[in-house]
């Protein structure tokens, strides 16, 4: 016979999992399962406040599986967060199945997780109530200097450039063209993306060499 609290703790502790609310899905770490004292199954959880409480274990109130990934914005930086495919039986938002990559003026850099950065209260509630930039708005509060880097969707971001007069725009953890006058140039190698990056700006291909 499963022990389900051995099974559930094995694939869910230590991973973060969203609670369901009327305005937002929640994160929270789980630190465990248990019985409680009626015979139900609890989910013993600590928010990012690290504050513990213990809920029914319901799987239509939690987001227990990892949410898609990408793009996420810190409040301050754009980093891009993939998942990676050792361990792959871990459900939730976890260190072991996950690499975050920040935008710097000289394009992504991997940080290790072991500052935690993951973690960021602000980069957890990103990831479960993903909230993009519009491109003009993107593009406006960059160039007035605001901000050097903006997401304006799970694989697209705009981002200031030490060594471009022109505010550049990365696909994933790749840099693919730039904005002049509010257009986004594509070079022949990004063409394959007009289409999907249309989407969200107006595009222009660009021929070069």
């Amino acid at each position: 016979m499963v022990d389900i609290v051995r099974e559930l703790n094995k694939r869910l502790k230590g991973s973060w999992v969203g609670v369901k609310t009327e305005k937002a899905t929640l994160p929270f770490m789980v630190m465990g399962f248990e019985h409680t004292d009626n015979g139900e199954l609890g989910i013993i959880l600590r928010d990012t406040r690290k504050r513990t409480t213990t809920l029914k274990f319901d799987e239509n109130l939690l987001v227990l599986d990892c949410p898609q990934l990408g793009m996420v914005f810190d409040g301050e930086k754009t980093a891009y967060i993939r998942r990676i495919p050792n361990r792959q039986w871990k459900r939730g938002y976890n260190g072991d199945i996950i690499s975050v990559n920040y935008l710097e003026a000289d394009g992504f850099h991997h940080i290790g997780l072991s500052a935690k950065s993951y973690e960021a209260a602000a980069i957890l509630n990103f990831i479960f109530n993903p909230n993009y930039y519009p491109f003009n708005e993107a593009i406006k509060l960059i160039e007035n200097g605001d901000k050097f880097s903006l997401p304006i969707s799970r694989k697209f971001a705009i981002s200031c450039k030490m060594d471009s007069q022109y505010p550049v725009v990365y696909y994933k953890e790749w840099l693919i063209g730039w904005v002049e006058k509010g257009v986004i140039q594509l070079p022949t190698t990004s063409h394959h993306l007009y289409e999907e990056l249309s989407q969200y700006a107006q595009c222009k291909k660009v021929e070069t060499v």
